[in-house]
């Protein structure tokens, strides 16, 4: 079905069907008022010829809401920066708006803590998959083991894990994923990172972007892990006040290198306190009596207050490296 040429207030493409050669109902209308304003009143039968001739003017058609012409598959998704159920890919250019201005907080409808980040996690890849034409990649349970599939055929992970866990950007095609934007999520199991796994597959390569997903009320619950790696990208929402931001890890506005060291070597301490085994086989200690002591990071500050400039830098490295992994 053909699309119509007219643009929004915000500058996108209408999503509606034409109804002339070029233009919707809406758009088709509008044009005529504007038009009749600059060059007298303009023939009914002739105003498909006049769309084509007077491009200048097609900028400045404004969005008119319909809800008979609309041919969105998200009605759910009204209010956000643009239809996420659009059968049109948006440019990428837009990809960090797109993100942080969507309204998470509407779908969080549960006080699970478990199912609200489950269902963040999903509105995040419906973005990447309904806006910018990312393919998932599923994960299923095949007796005790867990594959992901793509088009009912089963695909080689084990090469993609061990790129993501050693921080490579790149992995080799060892797949056969055929050349395309895909999306996996929690490719190393709900408890361990990254949440969300973007892959660029051109011919022999795979481009990997990790995102990480949090959202809390004023503040992230770290629990066993601190960003402190630059390789991963954080999408957090403020369930409370409705607000989300996407910042580096390990930037130094996240969190400085004097804390980074500190944190790895706290880390190690519990390693070695974890791995301490000395009470479990002593005779005085016949019920296997031991501890296991936990991370828990915290913090008190709120992401979402950082200064305007702090954002609008965290936007310029998240912009720079997604232009490196989608081109």
């Amino acid at each position: 079905m053909l699309k119509c040429q007219g643009k929004t207030k915000n500058g996108d493409r209408c999503r509606r069907n034409v109804q002339n050669k070029s233009l919707c109902h809406q758009h088709s209308k509008l044009f005529t008022t504007e038009n009749d304003t600059k060059q007298g009143k303009l023939k009914e039968d002739e105003e498909v010829k006049e769309v084509k001739e007077v491009k200048e003017d097609e900028g400045n058609l404004t969005d008119i809401d319909s809800d008979s012409d609309s041919d969105s598959d998200s009605d759910s998704d009204e209010g956000n920066l643009t239809d996420v159920g659009s059968d049109i890919e948006d440019s990428e250019e837009n990809v960090y708006d797109k993100l942080t201005e969507y309204n998470y907080a509407k779908e969080f409808k549960t006080k699970s803590t478990q199912k609200q980040s489950k269902v963040h996690e999903e509105d995040i890849m419906k973005i990447f998959k309904k806006s910018y034409g990312f393919q998932e990649i599923h994960k299923e349970k095949k007796c005790t083991k867990t594959i992901f599939k793509l088009n009912k055929n089963e695909i080689i992970k084990e090469n993609l894990i061990e790129s993501v866990k050693n921080k490579d950007n790149s992995t080799s095609n060892i797949n056969n994923i055929p050349s395309g934007k895909y999306i996996i999520r929690e490719i190393n199991g709900s408890q361990n990172h990254p949440d969300i796994i973007l892959l660029n597959v051109k011919d022999t390569t795979i481009k990997i972007f990790p995102i990480e997903c949090k959202s809390g009320k004023g503040k992230i619950m770290w629990n066993d892990n601190v960003p402190v790696d630059e390789y991963y990208f954080y999408l957090f929402t403020d369930r409370k006040i409705d607000k989300t931001i996407i910042f580096p890890g390990g930037h130094k506005d996240v969190i400085s290198e004097e804390l980074k060291n500190d944190f790895i070597k706290y880390k190690k301490d519990i390693d070695e306190m974890r791995n301490d085994k000395k009470f479990e086989n002593t005779t005085n200690n016949p019920q296997g009596w031991g501890y296991y002591p936990r991370y828990n990071y915290t913090q008190k500050s709120n992401f979402i207050k950082v200064s305007k400039e702090i954002k609008m830098e965290w936007r310029n490295i998240f912009m720079n490296k997604y232009s490196e992994f989608i081109n």
